[in-house]
Protein backbone atom coordinates (compact mmCIF):
# COMPACT_ATOMS: atom_id res chain seq x y z
CA UNK A 1 0.00 0.00 0.00
CA UNK A 2 3.08 2.20 0.40
CA UNK A 3 4.53 1.59 -2.36
CA UNK A 4 1.03 1.88 -3.98
CA UNK A 5 0.64 5.67 -2.19
CA UNK A 6 4.02 6.61 -3.44
CA UNK A 7 3.67 6.00 -7.07
CA UNK A 8 0.43 8.04 -7.15
CA UNK A 9 1.80 11.15 -4.91
CA UNK A 10 5.19 10.90 -7.03
CA UNK A 11 2.86 10.89 -9.93
CA UNK A 12 0.64 13.81 -8.64
CA UNK A 13 3.89 16.48 -8.37
CA UNK A 14 5.22 14.75 -12.02
CA UNK A 15 1.70 16.16 -14.12
CA UNK A 16 1.37 19.54 -11.92
CA UNK A 17 5.02 19.94 -13.52
CA UNK A 18 4.28 20.12 -16.99
CA UNK A 19 0.91 22.30 -17.08
CA UNK A 20 1.85 23.00 -21.06
CA UNK A 21 0.70 19.45 -21.58
CA UNK A 22 -2.64 19.40 -19.90
CA UNK A 23 -4.80 20.88 -22.47
CA UNK A 24 -4.27 17.62 -24.48
CA UNK A 25 -4.41 15.50 -22.07
CA UNK A 26 -7.58 16.80 -20.35
CA UNK A 27 -9.61 15.35 -23.48
CA UNK A 28 -8.28 11.92 -22.87
CA UNK A 29 -10.06 9.19 -21.28
CA UNK A 30 -9.46 8.82 -17.57
CA UNK A 31 -7.71 5.29 -17.48
CA UNK A 32 -6.39 5.04 -14.31
CA UNK A 33 -9.26 6.65 -12.28
CA UNK A 34 -11.92 4.18 -13.59
CA UNK A 35 -9.25 1.54 -13.53
CA UNK A 36 -7.92 1.68 -9.36
CA UNK A 37 -11.40 3.01 -7.97
CA UNK A 38 -13.21 -0.64 -9.68
CA UNK A 39 -14.54 -2.92 -6.99
CA UNK A 40 -12.26 -5.91 -8.30
CA UNK A 41 -9.58 -4.23 -6.86
CA UNK A 42 -10.51 -4.38 -3.08
CA UNK A 43 -6.64 -4.06 -1.68
CA UNK A 44 -6.45 -1.08 -2.97
CA UNK A 45 -9.79 0.25 -2.41
CA UNK A 46 -8.89 1.46 1.38
CA UNK A 47 -9.12 4.56 3.10
CA UNK A 48 -5.73 5.94 2.12
CA UNK A 49 -6.19 5.61 -1.93
CA UNK A 50 -9.54 6.43 -2.46
CA UNK A 51 -9.78 9.34 -1.29
CA UNK A 52 -6.39 10.53 -2.61
CA UNK A 53 -7.65 9.37 -6.11
CA UNK A 54 -10.79 11.44 -5.19
CA UNK A 55 -8.62 14.59 -4.97
CA UNK A 56 -6.19 14.45 -7.51
CA UNK A 57 -9.20 13.52 -9.71
CA UNK A 58 -10.71 17.08 -9.09
CA UNK A 59 -7.38 18.82 -10.23
CA UNK A 60 -7.45 20.13 -14.07
CA UNK A 61 -3.63 19.17 -14.77
CA UNK A 62 -3.64 15.83 -13.68
CA UNK A 63 -5.34 13.46 -16.73
CA UNK A 64 -4.82 9.81 -15.44
CA UNK A 65 -3.13 8.77 -18.29
CA UNK A 66 -0.44 8.33 -20.73
CA UNK A 67 1.26 11.01 -21.41
CA UNK A 68 1.78 11.95 -25.30
CA UNK A 69 3.45 15.27 -25.55
CA UNK A 70 5.51 17.18 -28.46
CA UNK A 71 7.74 17.77 -25.50
CA UNK A 72 7.21 14.94 -23.27
CA UNK A 73 7.06 11.74 -25.44
CA UNK A 74 8.97 10.27 -23.32
CA UNK A 75 7.02 10.10 -20.65
CA UNK A 76 5.21 7.41 -20.36
CA UNK A 77 3.20 5.66 -17.16
CA UNK A 78 0.63 2.74 -17.26
CA UNK A 79 -0.93 1.12 -14.31
CA UNK A 80 -2.52 -2.13 -14.50
CA UNK A 81 -3.41 -5.10 -12.30
CA UNK A 82 -2.67 -8.97 -12.78
CA UNK A 83 -3.88 -11.56 -10.81
CA UNK A 84 -1.28 -12.92 -8.35
CA UNK A 85 -0.68 -16.96 -8.12
CA UNK A 86 -2.58 -16.58 -5.25
CA UNK A 87 -5.65 -15.08 -6.95
CA UNK A 88 -5.11 -11.59 -5.84
CA UNK A 89 -4.79 -8.53 -7.75
CA UNK A 90 -1.07 -7.35 -7.52
CA UNK A 91 -0.13 -3.76 -9.86
CA UNK A 92 2.57 -3.36 -12.22
CA UNK A 93 3.68 0.11 -12.93
CA UNK A 94 5.65 1.04 -16.17
CA UNK A 95 7.37 4.48 -16.12
CA UNK A 96 9.56 5.88 -18.93
CA UNK A 97 13.40 6.86 -17.86
CA UNK A 98 12.33 10.47 -17.72
CA UNK A 99 9.47 9.46 -15.45
CA UNK A 100 11.55 7.31 -13.20
CA UNK A 101 14.02 9.92 -12.43
CA UNK A 102 11.62 12.52 -11.36
CA UNK A 103 10.07 10.03 -9.11
CA UNK A 104 13.23 9.50 -7.56
CA UNK A 105 14.03 13.22 -7.70
CA UNK A 106 14.89 14.96 -4.38
CA UNK A 107 12.96 18.03 -4.88
CA UNK A 108 10.16 15.96 -5.94
CA UNK A 109 10.03 14.11 -2.49
CA UNK A 110 10.57 16.98 -0.89
CA UNK A 111 7.97 19.04 -2.05
CA UNK A 112 5.17 16.14 -1.42
CA UNK A 113 6.70 16.77 2.14
CA UNK A 114 6.82 20.34 2.56
CA UNK A 115 3.25 20.29 1.16
CA UNK A 116 4.12 22.33 -2.22
CA UNK A 117 2.25 21.64 -5.23
CA UNK A 118 5.47 21.31 -7.16
CA UNK A 119 9.28 20.83 -7.31
CA UNK A 120 9.54 24.51 -9.04
CA UNK A 121 8.53 25.81 -5.46
CA UNK A 122 12.76 25.42 -4.41
CA UNK A 123 13.86 27.30 -7.76
CA UNK A 124 12.26 30.56 -6.36
CA UNK A 125 13.49 29.72 -2.73
CA UNK A 126 16.86 29.52 -4.02
CA UNK A 127 16.51 32.68 -5.81
CA UNK A 128 15.02 34.29 -2.58
CA UNK A 129 18.32 32.75 -0.58
CA UNK A 130 20.30 34.64 -3.13
CA UNK A 131 19.22 37.65 -3.91
CA UNK A 132 16.16 38.71 -1.03
CA UNK A 133 13.89 40.37 -3.15
CA UNK A 134 10.81 39.41 -1.21
CA UNK A 135 9.41 40.32 2.09
CA UNK A 136 6.81 40.93 4.35
CA UNK A 137 4.23 43.91 3.27
CA UNK A 138 5.84 44.31 -0.68
CA UNK A 139 2.89 43.91 -3.72
CA UNK A 140 3.59 40.88 -6.14
CA UNK A 141 2.88 40.00 -9.73
CA UNK A 142 3.38 36.65 -11.08
CA UNK A 143 2.99 35.93 -14.23
CA UNK A 144 1.91 32.19 -15.16
CA UNK A 145 1.04 31.09 -11.94
CA UNK A 146 -0.46 27.42 -12.43
CA UNK A 147 0.02 24.96 -10.71
CA UNK A 148 0.92 27.51 -7.62
CA UNK A 149 4.22 26.50 -6.34
CA UNK A 150 5.66 30.21 -6.51
CA UNK A 151 2.62 31.41 -5.37
CA UNK A 152 3.08 29.60 -2.11
CA UNK A 153 6.17 30.06 -1.82
CA UNK A 154 5.74 33.95 -2.63
CA UNK A 155 2.65 34.55 -0.51
CA UNK A 156 4.32 32.96 2.48
CA UNK A 157 7.63 35.40 2.26
CA UNK A 158 5.14 38.38 1.59
CA UNK A 159 3.13 37.67 4.15
CA UNK A 160 -0.25 38.13 1.82
CA UNK A 161 -2.98 39.27 2.90
CA UNK A 162 -1.60 39.23 6.23
CA UNK A 163 -2.70 35.37 5.87
CA UNK A 164 0.71 34.28 7.74
CA UNK A 165 1.83 36.40 10.09
CA UNK A 166 -0.72 38.59 12.20
CA UNK A 167 2.77 40.74 13.19
CA UNK A 168 4.36 41.10 9.79
CA UNK A 169 3.59 43.78 7.27
CA UNK A 170 0.49 42.95 5.04
CA UNK A 171 1.82 42.43 1.47
CA UNK A 172 0.05 41.28 -2.03
CA UNK A 173 0.21 38.68 -3.95
CA UNK A 174 -1.99 38.67 -7.95
CA UNK A 175 -1.18 36.16 -10.27
CA UNK A 176 -2.80 34.71 -13.62
CA UNK A 177 -2.06 31.80 -15.96
CA UNK A 178 -4.10 30.24 -19.07
CA UNK A 179 -4.39 27.02 -16.93
CA UNK A 180 -6.52 26.60 -13.88
CA UNK A 181 -5.31 27.25 -10.69
CA UNK A 182 -6.02 26.50 -7.20
CA UNK A 183 -6.28 29.83 -4.70
CA UNK A 184 -3.11 30.17 -2.00
CA UNK A 185 -4.52 31.87 1.18
CA UNK A 186 -3.85 36.04 0.85
CA UNK A 187 -3.62 35.53 -2.76
CA UNK A 188 -5.64 36.61 -6.22
CA UNK A 189 -5.00 34.26 -8.51
CA UNK A 190 -6.71 34.40 -11.82
CA UNK A 191 -7.07 31.24 -13.81
CA UNK A 192 -7.91 30.72 -17.66
CA UNK A 193 -6.10 34.44 -17.73
CA UNK A 194 -4.02 35.55 -20.68
CA UNK A 195 -0.76 37.98 -19.10
CA UNK A 196 -0.19 39.30 -22.28
CA UNK A 197 -3.75 40.19 -23.37
CA UNK A 198 -3.75 44.52 -22.44
CA UNK A 199 -7.45 43.66 -21.13
CA UNK A 200 -6.16 41.45 -18.31
CA UNK A 201 -2.99 43.63 -17.85
CA UNK A 202 -5.98 46.16 -16.41
CA UNK A 203 -7.65 44.09 -14.34
CA UNK A 204 -4.75 42.37 -12.73
CA UNK A 205 -3.83 46.05 -11.86
CA UNK A 206 -7.21 46.98 -10.17
CA UNK A 207 -6.74 44.09 -7.51
CA UNK A 208 -4.22 46.29 -6.04
CA UNK A 209 -5.21 50.34 -4.85
CA UNK A 210 -2.11 51.47 -5.12
CA UNK A 211 -1.76 49.78 -8.60
CA UNK A 212 2.13 49.03 -8.42
CA UNK A 213 4.18 46.04 -8.11
CA UNK A 214 7.30 45.60 -5.93
CA UNK A 215 8.20 42.80 -7.61
CA UNK A 216 7.46 40.71 -10.98
CA UNK A 217 7.71 37.36 -11.09
CA UNK A 218 7.67 34.90 -14.26
CA UNK A 219 8.04 31.38 -14.43
CA UNK A 220 5.94 30.82 -17.44
CA UNK A 221 6.87 29.54 -20.40
CA UNK A 222 5.24 28.76 -24.11
CA UNK A 223 3.69 25.55 -25.24
CA UNK A 224 6.93 23.78 -26.18
CA UNK A 225 7.54 23.29 -30.30
CA UNK A 226 10.61 20.42 -29.82
CA UNK A 227 12.54 23.26 -32.20
CA UNK A 228 14.74 25.02 -29.26
CA UNK A 229 16.08 27.70 -30.70
CA UNK A 230 12.34 28.75 -31.85
CA UNK A 231 11.04 27.97 -28.50
CA UNK A 232 13.65 30.25 -26.86
CA UNK A 233 12.79 32.96 -29.25
CA UNK A 234 9.63 32.69 -28.06
CA UNK A 235 10.14 32.72 -24.40
CA UNK A 236 11.89 36.06 -24.99
CA UNK A 237 9.34 37.33 -26.46
CA UNK A 238 7.04 36.72 -23.44
CA UNK A 239 9.63 37.99 -20.96
CA UNK A 240 10.04 41.04 -22.90
CA UNK A 241 6.43 41.59 -22.76
CA UNK A 242 6.50 40.98 -19.07
CA UNK A 243 9.44 43.99 -18.58
CA UNK A 244 7.41 45.85 -20.06
CA UNK A 245 4.87 45.23 -17.54
CA UNK A 246 7.44 45.77 -14.97
CA UNK A 247 8.12 49.13 -16.15
CA UNK A 248 4.35 50.74 -16.76
CA UNK A 249 3.64 49.28 -12.97
CA UNK A 250 6.06 48.76 -11.00
CA UNK A 251 6.88 50.28 -8.11
CA UNK A 252 10.44 52.67 -7.79
CA UNK A 253 13.00 50.04 -6.88
CA UNK A 254 11.48 47.16 -7.83
CA UNK A 255 12.61 43.88 -9.13
CA UNK A 256 11.94 40.94 -11.81
CA UNK A 257 12.40 37.70 -11.91
CA UNK A 258 11.88 36.02 -15.26
CA UNK A 259 12.54 32.48 -16.82
CA UNK A 260 14.49 32.14 -20.30
CA UNK A 261 15.80 29.45 -22.08
CA UNK A 262 19.16 30.14 -23.49
CA UNK A 263 19.20 31.07 -26.81
CA UNK A 264 20.33 33.61 -29.44
CA UNK A 265 18.25 36.59 -28.30
CA UNK A 266 19.52 35.74 -24.62
CA UNK A 267 22.03 38.37 -24.72
CA UNK A 268 19.56 41.37 -26.42
CA UNK A 269 17.24 40.54 -23.80
CA UNK A 270 19.88 41.20 -21.39
CA UNK A 271 20.84 44.22 -22.90
CA UNK A 272 17.32 45.52 -22.87
CA UNK A 273 16.88 45.31 -19.07
CA UNK A 274 19.99 47.32 -18.37
CA UNK A 275 18.79 50.34 -20.20
CA UNK A 276 16.28 50.07 -17.00
CA UNK A 277 17.58 48.42 -14.07
CA UNK A 278 21.00 48.85 -12.41
CA UNK A 279 21.59 45.26 -11.72
CA UNK A 280 20.50 42.40 -14.03
CA UNK A 281 21.81 39.00 -13.24
CA UNK A 282 21.40 35.29 -14.58
CA UNK A 283 21.23 32.36 -11.98
CA UNK A 284 20.21 28.95 -12.50
CA UNK A 285 18.98 27.39 -9.35
CA UNK A 286 20.43 23.90 -8.00
CA UNK A 287 16.62 22.87 -8.34
CA UNK A 288 16.97 23.52 -11.82
CA UNK A 289 17.37 20.44 -13.85
CA UNK A 290 21.25 20.23 -15.05
CA UNK A 291 20.10 19.43 -18.69
CA UNK A 292 17.53 21.82 -19.11
CA UNK A 293 18.51 25.52 -20.79
CA UNK A 294 16.43 27.32 -18.24
CA UNK A 295 18.05 30.32 -17.04
CA UNK A 296 16.35 33.11 -14.46
CA UNK A 297 17.42 36.74 -15.21
CA UNK A 298 17.10 39.06 -12.26
CA UNK A 299 16.39 42.81 -12.81
CA UNK A 300 16.68 44.90 -9.83
CA UNK A 301 17.13 49.05 -9.26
Amino acid sequence: MEEVKGILMSFVSFVNCIPHATTKMRKQPQHLATFLTQPKIGSFKSSMVIPMLAKVHKMSSFPFCSLSTSRLSSAFWHITAQPGSTGQITTRVLISDWARRHVNDPYVKQSIKDGYRCRSAYKLLQIQQKFKILKPGLSVMECGCSPGSWSQVAAKLVNAGGAYDPNAAKGSLVGCDLLHVEQVPGSHLFSKFDFTDIESQKVLVQVLEQKTFDVVLSDMAPNASGVKSLDSDRLIKMALQVNDFALKHGSPGSSMVIKIWQGSLMEYLLSKLRINFTKVSTFKPKASRSDSSEIYVIAQY
